[in-house]
């Protein structure tokens, strides 16, 4: 009896309710009133009268016993009364009938299972007799039968151990329902879906793996994160720390690193402010484990949600590479030699991070977007509640969009958690084609590329949940790795964690009990063994979890055990909370827990539950929408949303039904978790686009059925697990409908509960983090063993995939069309691509007396001692945007040389420029400056990096050569061949130009110009990585599509410079061709206020910002002592407010962006002249050229000074100032 009061306890609310509400309700009203119900109000009664019920039926005999004592206690109440106490009698003696037959029945099991076991016995003993006399054979055999039939006992073990796996003696007896428990989810096989196929790719690694990790946005920290504070710190703050600490426990890892923004605002926790926190470390006194490291990025005094974050990309970025390379250098000072093994970003803000950084470091990059910018747009306008304009303002989602387009470029490796997020999400992408991503699987192109996407169900952490699972079969697996590296004595190698006091590895259940260990832990953290399979169907804590717990108490101390055993006696504190909310407290709840935003939908359930009467009668809601002090407080969309709930919790009276406390632990998350359970509820999550879906499957490691929303990450969850069902979230009813049918299905909830826990450890941290690393494994071995295909594609395919036509006749062709396989027609007037020798091409016939074309003792490959800025401690670069420029561009120049020339030869200068080295030498002799005074040259846009070397003795200058290793880094996914064959096609696609453009061209259009090349001719060759495309005033009108300006009226092309970029940036991403390309606007003399727009196509890799960083990672320059001396043709505002930057060239942005210091020089005069003079079109794409500068968004590191002397000045300042900072000690 004591069993069936501690699981029943709850139900005298149940029964109070029954009295009040359940099957006699019709004698509860007033007899004389005669009005009949509407069928609608009888099929509500009846729902929930089979509801009580079935609660009722499923009830422990000492509960009905209960039951049956308030009925006939409560006489004056009348015929109702009676109804119950018989309805409590016949329910008693159904129970008490069910429960002798099955007993009878599985008597009757015991005994066939008993009689099978002796016969068994019985033949074996036969078998075991043959050709042994009678004499020998009696003792033992009379021993052996002693054994088998022994007193009768049943499923007696056999004493041989070789018959223990005898299929008989396996067999034993079944245990009873009864037994059971009618809600234990059954015992679980170990599944065999993980089991290796093939040899560890880890195994016997010489160095070991060191992974960095980047979620920018948010507050990030190891211990009692704040999820929920705000929009920012959600599901992906949780989901990146928990995979820090998992991948830091596989064997062949030896550090991972989380990279985050350090923030020292007074108005959140200092833990923020804190540049280095250890969240996993398994040996004391080493580098390895798992941290976060905080890296400023914007001001550090302030928290900025993610959408202001955007200025400060390049920052964070400068910072990462600078942690990555110092860290790998100490990790090999330390004998723990490591390979940079990957850079993992998160989020659209921490992709592009990560594809910066991997640019620089030349090192794998992945990425696991979380939630993608075009879905979120597409969902935003469907909903109809914000413009377009609001949505740009508030979520710069343009912005966001562009991002996650440049990490697609660059990433070799995208994760997602469902096959939806490919189809529905990434689809949606230009730089992503499925079809076009499995052909260029099977035949590799170097010049073409999209990302593997890959699905890996997210990882869970177990360790914090008060349940019991399964064993994992992966931990199994990857503890069996034994890399080289590993010691093993290392707890690494033994499986022993020293996680730092106050991680959540090593949290406590009670604040009662700070020395009490958790109970369900194993050795790793990551599965856990504790109370899920001996809960009972009803109660939060049944007999067998008290018994279960306090053995396990025991060898605790006894403060430990005096604590726990006051846990179990009480329900937790959070239930508290919530209870207070509520009328009737142990209705069944219908949970949802999120933050309070708008994409989840919460407002929807709500409605959902308060439009249905008869989820009203049994059940309760309860919102947990993360911690709040006051609403007024909250961000915008928070403090809505909430409102929003308060207004219909009122507008259906729903006081009593609906729960939403302020606050609550990371400790009383599982608790949470656990009240659906307690109560045979149901978890929710109905949101309008779940990317990930972690709480639907914690609700599933608890045991609690799901209701989820159809779009997202839900839908392979519960094709993993199989325990509930997806509906449409905007549509109310559909939601109530399937509440209904789990609450109202016993049978069903406990399916469904049972199917949960069966299948979590198909998200395991184990299995996550092994999936992942073997994936990154076999692509980076893929990328280096297979052969590239230097073939063509098929032509049919090739026309399909770049969007052609069938058939299309280029003019002057003679009738040659695209049909014929593996070939191009060149177009008219455009030189014929011609192999050349890669040195020839770079050098481009430079003079020799400033670059030997074979010197003589030619340095060996990527030898950095014999050229002058090896022994610098500072460099400048000044911007140089072309030959229109090279007058005031110099005299900049000539200044940075002059304060060079006070630094004690310690500062290096150079130029960035847009054009090719040879032109680039010819420019500085004309304005009478010196080559030798420049110790770097970037040329070709970023495509090449030129270095002045020193003579023998190392006093004065003896030739330039160009930078090998910067060759080989900018070469990845880049053929110019494939990519001018490509631009051939698109510059006569109908989806690059409008339709009437086809009659305009001619045998020789102005589009026949767009590919030639300044660097492609006889004498100079084809640069090798570096293509320029031009487009005068008639090429831009007739791309333009006769588009309209209002300034210059009809016919007047509008930003049609910029818009074609924009066009062929997006033509070339969706046909796997990487680059990066730069606007130039060139002014020209006589052309009637046109413009000369040149589009620089380089290497994805390759532009004049990269190869600034490439230089100060190569020769050891922090970038703080990097300088950028920018020449802007305009700069406009009040001084001390932002300025508006006016360029003509559309990198001026990320030039000055990072932590390079900048200096803005800034004309005496306007170079652009007068904007209302120029063409409307190139007018509007020199204004989206320009951009805002100023110490609100770059801090002190920016500063505006006249051009002049003035320059010198500054610059002298900053380099004794920045060789102070370098020879002070650390």
């Amino acid at each position: 009896m004591a069993e069936a009061s501690a699981n029943n306890s709850w139900v005298d609310s149940y029964l109070d309710a029954l009295l009040s509400y359940g099957l006699s309700s019709e004698y509860a009203g007033d007899k004389n009133n005669k009005m009949p119900q509407s069928d609608k109000v009888d099929a509500d009664r009846q729902v929930y009268a089979k509801y009580y019920v079935s609660q009722i039926m499923q009830l422990g005999e000492e509960g009905i016993q209960d039951a049956w004592s308030k009925a006939t206690s409560a006489r004056h109440y009348g015929e109702k009364d009676a109804r119950l106490e018989y309805l409590s009698w016949r329910v008693w003696f159904m129970k008490r009938n069910k429960a002798r037959v099955m007993a009878a029945e599985q008597q009757a099991l015991d005994q066939e299972d008993l009689a099978e076991y002796k016969l068994d016995k019985l033949e074996k003993l036969d078998l075991s007799q043959e050709g042994v006399s009678d004499e020998d054979a009696t003792p033992k055999a009379a021993e052996q039968v002693h054994e088998a039939f022994g007193d009768g006992q049943m499923s007696p073990q056999p004493s041989d151990p070789s018959h223990a796996s005898a299929p008989k003696a396996a067999k034993g007896p079944k245990p009873s329902r009864l037994q059971q428990g009618a809600g234990s989810p059954p015992e679980t096989p170990k599944s065999d879906a993980l089991a290796p196929k093939t040899a560890d790719p880890f195994e016997n690694r010489v160095d070991g793996l060191y992974i960095v990790l980047i979620s920018l946005h948010g507050l990030v920290r190891g211990d009692a994160m704040e999820l929920g504070k705000d929009p920012d710190t959600g599901g992906q703050v949780k989901y990146v720390v928990e995979l820090a600490r998992a991948l830091a426990r596989h064997p062949a890892v030896y550090r991972v690193d989380l990279l985050t923004r350090l923030i020292e605002d007074p108005k959140v926790s200092p833990d923020y402010s804190q540049t280095e926190e250890c969240i996993f470390k398994a040996e004391e006194g080493d580098l390895g484990g798992a941290y976060i490291v905080r890296l400023p990025c914007g001001p550090r005094h302030v928290y900025l949600r993610k959408e202001k974050l955007w200025p400060h990309i390049r920052e964070f970025a400068d910072n990462g590479i600078q942690h990555a390379k110092n860290m790998v250098i100490k990790l090999a000072k330390a004998h723990t030699p490591c390979e940079l093994y990957a850079v993992h970003g998160h989020y659209a803000d921490a992709g592009e991070v990560a594809a910066l950084m991997s640019s620089t470091l030349g090192v794998e990059m992945a990425m696991t977007a979380h939630s993608l910018g075009r879905n979120k747009l597409e969902h935003l306008l469907a909903s109809g509640t914000i413009s377009k304009a609001e949505i740009e303002s508030t979520y710069k989602i343009s912005r966001r969009i562009e991002a996650e387009e440049r990490a697609l470029e660059c990433a070799s490796i995208v994760f997602t958690s469902t096959a939806q997020e490919i189809d529905e999400q990434w689809g949606l992408y230009d730089g992503f084609d499925k079809k076009l991503e499995a052909v260029l699987r099977t035949r590799r192109r170097m010049g073409r590329h999209m990302p593997c996407m890959v699905v890996i169900p997210p990882g869970l952490d177990f360790s914090n949940m008060k349940v019991d699972l399964p064993d994992d079969p992966a931990e199994a697996e990857m503890q069996s790795v034994k890399p080289a590296f590993a010691s093993v004595t290392s707890p690494k190698a033994t499986g022993k964690s020293l996680t730092p006091k106050g991680t959540s590895s090593g949290t406590t259940f009670t604040e009662d009990g700070p020395g009490l260990k958790p109970l369900n832990r194993n050795m790793s953290g990551m599965g856990s063994k504790g109370m899920g399979s001996r809960r009972g169907s009803h109660g939060s804590l049944t007999t067998l979890d008290r018994d279960f717990l306090r053995k396990q108490v025991e060898t605790q101390t006894s403060a430990a055990g005096v604590a726990l055993a006051q846990y179990i006696k009480e329900d937790p504190p959070i239930w508290g909370e919530i209870a207070r909310f509520l009328r009737n407290p142990r209705k069944p709840v219908i949970l949802a827990m999120s933050r309070p935003d708008a994409k989840k939908n919460i407002t929807t359930l709500v409605k959902a539950f308060g439009e249905n009467n008869t989820l009203r009668e049994i059940a309760n809601l309860v919102l947990v929408m993360g911690n709040r002090e006051n609403i007024d407080s909250m961000a915008a969309g928070s403090n809505k949303v909430l409102t929003q709930v308060l207004k219909l919790v009122d507008s259906h009276d729903l006081y009593g039904s609906v729960a939403y406390p302020k606050k609550h632990t990371q400790m009383d998350i599982s608790d949470i978790y656990r009240l659906p359970y307690a109560t045979r509820g149901i978890f929710t999550n109905v949101a309008l686009q779940e990317p990930f879906g972690l709480t639907v499957i914690e609700a599933a490691a608890h045991g609690v059925p799901t209701v989820a929303t159809k779009n997202g990450g839900p839908v392979d969850i519960m094709q993993t697990l199989h325990h509930g069902i997806l509906v449409d979230p905007t549509n109310s009813k559909a939601i109530a409908d399937a509440l209904l049918r789990i609450l109202t299905n016993s049978s069903l909830w406990d399916e469904y509960s049972n199917n949960g826990v069966k299948h979590i450890m198909s998200y395991s941290w184990w299995s996550h983090c092994k999936k992942m690393l073997e994936v990154v494994e076999g692509e980076k071995r893929f990328q280096t063993s297979s052969k590239m295909d230097k073939r063509r594609l098929s032509g049919d395919w090739e026309r399909a995939a770049l969007g052609m036509p069938p058939k299309l006749r280029l003019p002057g062709s003679q009738g040659s069309d695209m049909n014929r396989l593996g070939s191009t027609p060149q177009l008219s007037g455009i030189p014929a691509i011609k192999p050349v020798n890669p040195t020839a091409a770079r050098i481009s016939r430079a003079s020799m007396t400033d670059m030997p074309e074979s010197p003589a003792g030619h340095s060996p490959r990527g030898s950095i001692g014999n050229v002058r800025l090896a022994h610098k401690q500072q460099l400048i670069i000044v911007q140089h945007d072309g030959g229109f420029r090279s007058e005031s561009a110099f005299a900049t120049l000539q200044q940075a040389v002059n304060a060079a020339h006070q630094s004690d030869g310690q500062t290096a200068v150079g130029i960035a420029t847009l054009l090719g080295f040879d032109d680039a030498c010819a420019e500085i002799k004309r304005v009478g400056m010196k080559l030798q005074d420049l110790d770097v040259v970037i040329c070709h846009g970023g495509a090449d990096i030129w270095q002045c070397k020193n003579s023998g003795d190392g006093s004065t200058p003896s030739g330039w050569e160009a930078d090998t290793l910067w060759e080989d880094l900018i070469e990845w996914r880049w053929d110019r061949k494939q990519l001018q064959q490509a631009l051939s096609k698109l510059a006569e696609s109908p989806t690059l130009i409008s339709a009437p453009t086809q009659a305009l061209l001619g045998n020789m259009s102005p589009l026949s110009k767009v590919l030639a090349s300044p660097e492609q001719d006889k004498q100079r060759g084809i640069h090798p990585h570096h293509i320029t495309l031009e487009l005068d005033a008639e090429a831009k009108m007739m791309l333009g599509g006769g588009s309209t300006n209002g300034r210059q009226g009809a016919g007047k092309a509008g930003a049609v410079s910029t818009s074609i970029v924009d066009r062929l940036r997006r033509r070339l991403r969706s046909n796997g061709y990487r680059a990066h390309l730069t606007l130039q606007m060139v002014p020209t003399e006589g052309d009637g206020g046109h413009l000369l727009s040149r589009v620089h196509l380089t290497p994805v890799r390759a532009s004049r910002s990269l190869a600034l960083r490439f230089l100060a990672n190569k020769f050891g320059l922090p970038m703080q002592n990097v300088t950028v001396v920018a020449t802007p043709s305009q700069v406009a505002g009040k001084d001390g407010d932002m300025q508006q930057v006016s360029s003509y060239t559309s990198d001026l942005a990320e030039l000055i962006s990072g932590v390079v210091k900048v200096f803005v020089a800034m004309p005496e005069a306007a170079e652009t002249g007068d904007l209302k003079k120029l063409d409307a079109g190139d007018a509007t794409s020199l204004e989206r050229l320009t951009i805002k500068v100023g110490s609100k968004l770059f801090g002190d590191r920016v500063q505006f000074v006249k051009a002049g002397p003035t320059v010198a000045e500054a610059l002298q300042a900053d380099s004794k100032m920045s060789r102070q900072n370098t020879s002070e000690p650390k």
